[in-house]
């Protein structure tokens, strides 16, 4: 019983803690309204973490057994369920609306997340872009693990300390959402706009003309903005000063490329000129000087674009 004691204290503890930080610490750092949505929706579902363990522990210190209130329990995560899911919904920044059937929301989650990965490239290029859609990958898996968690913690009522392990990985799951929720935050949101392609339609031939010219002074600007770290369509857009909607159309329908693929493009013949001045440049300065932030970011755009190696590429530079 003391270390059932112990676990619920402590997860009441960082329960507490993780929706202070929500709702009071980070609130001056909204960026977006489904930030916003989302740090108050895990705060709530922290909140009810808090205040089932304080019960918990209630019950522990007076001789009762928590498992003889077990529909109490799955009412609790069932709200918790349906407020995760509307969380995640919000930072896959799903079209659909609220739902109080947690399997169906699940399934949104998944596919819009889906839908969520193929639109990065048109908006954000490098590290971000990759940051962005390994968070989006991890959203529904979070929110498949929690469910199942909650789920088996239902089921075991017969092992306690099973169920005790099962709670504290559930705890850790939400705590793993908050980051979560702090690197979308930080990467920035997707701008639907920018994305839907009935609107990117509507660019007509006027429109797409006078761009042209301003795309190709941006591209041999001598400070080579394409190698700034935090290089995206908004702020591309706003350089040229022209909508983010006709940028985006003109590298899709006439440079026949997303986003990211023309940045990386124009950063991968930044790292051909560098190499030709120095063939013995080393990776840090790479990665400095071309916008890339991870050796690991820099080599797979470098393969993407040329077929070889970094060090292939060094070798043949060097070779002239």
């Amino acid at each position: 019983m003391l270390l059932g004691y112990t676990i619920y204290l402590v997860r009441a503890v960082v329960s507490a803690m993780v929706a202070i930080f929500l709702l009071f610490i980070r609130r001056k750092y909204y960026i977006h309204t489904k930030y916003k949505y989302a740090h108050v929706g895990v705060a709530v579902s922290a909140i009810l973490d808090c205040l089932m363990d304080i019960w918990g522990c209630w019950l522990i210190a007076g001789g009762y057994d928590s498992f003889d209130f077990h529909w109490f329990w799955a009412v609790v995560y069932y709200i918790q369920w349906t407020v995760l899911g509307f969380c995640a919904m919000k930072l896959v920044e799903s079209k659909h609306g609220f739902f109080w059937f947690p399997p169906l929301m699940l399934w949104y989650v998944i596919a819009d997340s889906i839908q969520y990965r193929k639109r990065i490239d048109d908006v954000y290029a490098g590290d971000r872009s990759e940051q962005l859609h390994e968070l989006s990958r991890m959203t529904p898996f979070l929110l498949c693990s929690y469910f199942a968690l909650t789920l088996v913690d239902l089921a075991i009522t017969d092992n306690y300390k099973a169920d005790l392990f099962v709670v504290c990985l559930a705890t850790v799951v939400v705590v793993v959402i908050t980051v979560l929720i702090f690197n979308f935050q930080t990467l920035g949101p997707l701008d639907r706009m920018v994305m839907d392609p009935a609107l990117l339609e509507k660019s007509g031939a006027s429109e797409l003309g006078g761009i042209e010219a301003k795309v190709r002074e941006w591209e041999n600007r001598p400070d080579r903005p394409y190698c700034k770290e935090d290089v995206s369509l908004y702020n591309v857009a706003d350089q040229m000063r022209v909508s983010t909607r006709v940028l985006s159309s003109y590298i899709n329908s006439v440079k026949m490329m997303n986003f990211n693929t023309w940045i990386n493009g124009l950063r991968v013949e930044e790292i051909k000129r560098l190499l030709n001045d120095d063939p013995d440049i080393d990776y840090y300065d790479l990665m400095c000087s071309s916008g890339f932030q991870s050796r690991a970011s820099l080599c797979r755009a470098v393969k993407n674009n040329t077929g070889r190696t970094l060090s292939e590429l060094r070798r043949i530079l060097a070779k002239g």
